[in-house]
């Protein structure tokens, strides 16, 4: 099977947007950006090139080619101009009512030859197919934070979602240098479903004075050699996003072992949420 497409679109220019549009210009492709606000666009293409740029500090890519991808990079406030996408890569927030609202404003610009991928990290992709025109070609399309750097992606279909739709979806996720594995439809997919509960133990850790936070990402590191302890993975993935997917979790498996510990909301309600607001379990001292 050969890969006909060179047109991305990228819908929500928020942190995990930003990251899939990087992801997709180094791989060559014209890259649309969307977002419903301009101001944040305006933000997305400092934080973009910001991003490009420690990128080439670390050698990874040259000055010559940040010029050159973000040539293609095109920004956008209206839907129309995605027509020209051949893939549409859903980056909006965990929210049903939301990403409803949005694929029912898409569904008179997609046709039978467009995927339309949602980067969900827990929500349900066959619940989320009912509300686009053509459930066979939507497909979960889930990327790793930082996405232009984390070199997994997790795919998963719905329970309409054709064969080839998931065949062009993995020769897509490996034409941006990822390596793609595939999961069941399922509350939390593979990664978070093993992932945010450790989180959560975590946090709980450290609400139940076990130990200091420090002390908790220190074993962790030291103790399982992990490369980043878990709060402070909690707090680069967003403190909101690990609560929302505790309670999709929760509510769609009927565990209590998903519910979220109370320091976790506590955190949320503060509008702590990690790195993004400069503070969670630790302090940052610019935003990202």
């Amino acid at each position: 099977m050969t890969l006909k497409m060179d047109v991305v679109g990228v819908l929500g220019a928020g942190q995990m947007g930003r990251g899939i549009a990087i992801s997709c210009l180094l791989a060559g492709y014209k890259t649309f950006l969307y977002d419903t606000q301009s101001e944040v666009l305006k933000s997305s293409l400092q934080k973009i090139e910001i991003s490009l740029n420690r990128l080439c500090e670390k050698n990874l890519i040259s000055k010559e080619q940040i010029t050159e991808v973000l040539v293609h990079l095109v920004l956008c406030s209206d839907l129309p101009p995605l027509k020209e996408a051949n893939i549409l890569i859903e980056a909006v927030p965990e929210d049903y009512a939301i990403k409803e609202r949005l694929f029912k404003e898409l569904s008179d610009l997609l046709t039978p030859s467009v995927i339309l991928a949602s980067n969900t990290s827990s929500l349900s992709i066959t619940q989320l197919a009912k509300f686009t025109p053509y459930p066979e070609k939507f497909i979960g399309l889930h990327f790793m934070n930082p996405a232009e750097i984390m070199p997994l992606v997790e795919i998963i279909p719905g329970g309409q979602t054709h064969q080839s739709t998931l065949e062009t979806t993995k020769l897509f996720s490996e034409s941006l240098g990822k390596t793609a594995v595939i999961s069941k439809d399922t509350p939390g997919f593979i990664v978070n479903r093993l992932l945010i509960p450790m989180i959560n133990e975590a946090i709980d850790a450290l609400h139940l004075g076990i130990a200091t936070a420090v002390d908790i990402d220190k074993a962790m590191k030291l103790g399982a050699n992990f490369p980043q302890g878990p709060l402070a993975l909690a707090d680069m993935i967003g403190l909101d996003t690990c609560l929302a997917i505790l309670k999709i979790m929760e509510k769609e498996c009927g565990d209590p072992k998903y519910t979220p510990s109370p320091l976790l909301a506590q955190y949320v309600n503060e509008g702590k949420l990690g790195r993004k607001t400069t503070e969670g379990f630790y302090k940052y001292s610019l935003k990202p």
